[in-house]
């Protein structure tokens, strides 16, 4: 059992009916250890189907998303990588999937049950391709190291499978290219391995020996590969451009023009008659594998496609998955688009979490443009406020609920929270970095890269004071509780205490050796947290300006503090990746929950039961806190 103030639970009757939105809305597969929802999805890399067609795998920032095809249903998610997952495979018999991922490592997962069975290490960078063999014993992976490994996914115990140099007679455990490795292809037979790299060259390889057969040139990088259905052609994607190969004896039959950027991948039908490919200039084109001329082009993806991949049933369904978030079912006969699976897209960093007063709403900020409202309590979106121009860097609600305020670009905007519209806007000379309101909700408060902190009447909008003095951008602002005392944190390492009644400096706390990122008063207002680039936080005695304890352990920028609501314990989040758990008595670390990217903003639910924690992949991950030793239940 893990600290006191933290256990994974779900409360049986009040905290079973509060969560069990959900547990129906939203399939929650292998969350970080602790969390009980996630927020919003993020980026898509790669599709796959299973080898009958009736699931699809969809890959990205956000782990890996299963779909039935049939439905459209979500029916789960994989999670274990901590980082993005650029490149997903299935086994020929469909119960394995392997997924490699930017953090260096492969994972095996069995399907029917979505448990992570293996994680394979020994990439010293990022994975970029994974390709099973037709039997389904062998696994390639591609990577940024300028190798391929093999690996023997059936032992139980010798999973890199090495080759006997010819020159030296040592052992060899990787295929080397010159270049980072982008795709992988084993030949219907089992008998040729293909890679495409960043060096400009197609190789081909005896996957039992690890010879190499044979090296295609490209005048650029090689992105993707695909042999036909009969082995007999090998088609690569570069820049502008789809090259037909004869697989045999490595001879270029055409090459296929008409995209305007880079092919990021090309995929067979299962009859051969038809070549897909999908590239950055956001079509896909379909053509006619034999006569290599253009059949149709698809359009309606708005970013860059990464994927396309046609379902084995023989039905002509194509899926496309793009940098807008989206996969795109088509009927490859027709040209004609089937549906659409959207995820709520969150583009970039979530920079900011706030919960309103009642605990019923919680908002996020994004890199996107956008302020998200969600139901805290069913997880569903609820509004999506647009309008921006600039990054969402923070938010927050008014102590009444009914005001919202956002700051992005130049402006701090303020949003009648219910419905959504504007209700004014409040200029600086530099991007507004963090707003909050006053305690009585009369006075709004905005922390600029112009190294102000500028305070407005938060009915009219009327430029009440000015604070100056910073001599570098203020990130982040507070109100102590009695609303008597403003607190701001700034990238010239200090925080400033302003006295609010008189408009003057009262305090200025150094000893950061970095710059400060966040700031937050304690529920009593007699101490203030400071999160720093220095990796560490900082407590201070407000009355006394004195520092009380210094907590280290962080590996990355603090970039966001908060206390709970009774202060007994405080949360930091972090670049490294982790959010942490501190006793504020006793100065110890009560836990450490950890993230698949770094967290930039922290925050409790009112009543303390729930922590919600922003993160770069786009997500807000809610996470239990309670004091109870019950059981744990597992949320999926």
């Amino acid at each position: 059992m893990k600290a006191k103030f933290f256990v994974l639970v779900v409360l049986l009757g009040t905290l079973m009916s509060f969560w069990h939105g959900f547990a129906q809305n939203y399939p929650q597969w292998h969350l970080p250890e602790g969390a009980i929802a996630r927020l919003g999805e993020n980026t898509i890399e790669k599709a796959a189907y299973t080898p009958d067609g009736r699931q699809l795998a969809v890959a990205g920032s956000n782990g890996i998303l299963l779909y039935d095809t049939r439905t459209g249903a979500k029916l789960g998610r994989l999670d274990g990588h901590t980082d993005t997952v650029t490149s997903i495979a299935f086994s020929s018999d469909g119960f394995t999937l392997a997924s490699g991922s930017r953090d260096n490592t492969v994972c095996l997962w069995n399907v029917r049950t979505g448990t992570l069975t293996d994680t394979l290490t020994g990439h010293t960078s990022d994975v970029w391709s994974v390709a099973f063999s037709p039997d389904g014993f062998t696994l390639a992976s591609g990577s940024g190291d300028k190798t391929v490994r093999l690996w023997n996914v059936r032992s139980s115990t010798e999973k890199e499978i090495y080759f006997i140099d010819e020159q030296t007679g040592k052992k060899k455990y990787t295929l080397d290219h010159a270049g980072d490795v982008w795709c992988l292809a084993f030949s219907p037979d089992g008998r040729t391995l293909a890679s495409g790299s960043q060096d400009n060259a197609l190789r081909l390889w005896n996957p039992r020996t690890g010879r190499l057969k044979n090296t295609l040139a490209h005048t650029a990088d090689v992105w993707c590969l695909a042999f036909s259905p009969d082995g007999r052609t090998l088609a690569s994607g570069n820049w502008r451009e789809v090259r037909l190969w004869n697989a045999r004896t490595g001879t270029l039959t055409n090459t296929l023009t008409g995209h305007t950027n880079s092919v990021e991948s090309v995929a067979f039908s299962s009859d051969g008659y038809i070549l897909a490919s999908g590239s950055r200039d956001k079509t896909v084109r379909l053509w006619n594998a034999k006569a290599g001329t253009l059949r149709d082009t698809l359009t309606g993806h708005t970013s860059h496609i990464w994927s396309v991949v046609f379902s084995p049933e023989g039905n002509f369904t194509l899926a496309s998955a793009s940098q807008d978030k989206t996969v795109r079912l088509w009927d490859a006969k027709t040209g004609t688009l089937r549906d659409t699976l959207i995820e709520r897209p969150m583009d970039d960093v979530t920079t900011s979490v706030v919960f309103s007063s009642d605990g019923a709403t919680l908002a996020s900020g994004s890199q996107d443009k956008t302020v998200r409202l969600w139901d805290a309590k069913t997880g569903e979106l609820r509004n999506t406020i647009t309008g921006y121009a600039a990054s969402v860097n923070s938010v927050a609600f008014s102590p009444n609920n009914t005001t919202l305020v956002s700051g992005a670009g130049r402006k701090a905007y303020v949003w009648d929270s219910k419905i959504g519209t504007l209700i004014n806007t409040l200029n600086h000379n530099g991007w507004v970095e963090s707003v909050a309101f006053s305690s009585d909700g009369a006075i709004l408060a905005s922390g600029s890269q112009d190294k102000t902190v500028r305070l407005w009447d938060a009915k009219t909008g009327t430029l009440i004071d000015t604070f100056t003095g910073h001599i570098s951008w203020v990130k982040s602002i507070v109100f102590s509780p009695d609303g008597t005392t403003l607190a701001s944190g700034s990238r010239d390492k200090t925080v400033c205490l302003w006295d609010m009644k008189m408009g003057t400096l009262k305090n200025t706390f150094t000893g950061h050796t970095g710059d400060v990122w966040s700031v937050a008063f304690s529920p009593d207002g007699s101490i203030l947290a400071s999160g720093s680039r220095d990796k560490t936080v900082r407590l201070w005695d407000v009355k006394t300006g004195t520092l009380r304890n210094t907590f280290t352990g962080h590996t990355g920028d603090v970039w966001s503090v908060a206390f709970s609501p009774d202060g007994s314990i405080f949360a930091s989040g972090s670049w490294d990746k982790t959010v942490r758990l501190w006793d504020v008595r006793t100065g110890t670390l009560t836990d450490t929950l950890n993230y698949a990217g770094w967290v930039k903003s922290v925050a409790f639910s009112p009543d303390g039961s729930i922590l919600a924690s922003g993160s770069r992949d786009g997500t807000v991950l809610l996470w239990q806190l309670s004091p109870t030793t019950d059981p744990v239940v597992e949320w999926r």
